[in-house]
């Protein structure tokens, strides 16, 4: 049973640990493995010193200016 639950919270620590690090656009895998092979917890330490990539950071920005976008069409109308 121990084994069980030991199971499901690595997982869980995985999955936040992939979505932590895809929505930083940083490498998910990698950040994923090594935190199962280290620590999740450094790994979200990691992350969060790292923060994003100025590529997310600008894919994001665009995202934001097209949202901005939409909205100034619905209001206009």
């Amino acid at each position: 049973m121990e084994l069980i639950l030991v199971l499901i919270f690595v997982a869980l620590f995985a999955v936040v640990t992939y979505k932590m690090a895809e929505s930083r656009g940083r490498n998910a895998w990698g950040y994923t493995i090594g935190g199962l092979l280290l620590s999740p917890v450094i790994m979200w330490i990691a992350l969060a010193i790292l923060g994003k990539t100025p590529e997310k950071k600008k894919e994001d920005i665009l995202e934001m200016k097209k949202v901005m976008m939409e909205d100034e069409t619905i209001l206009g109308q």
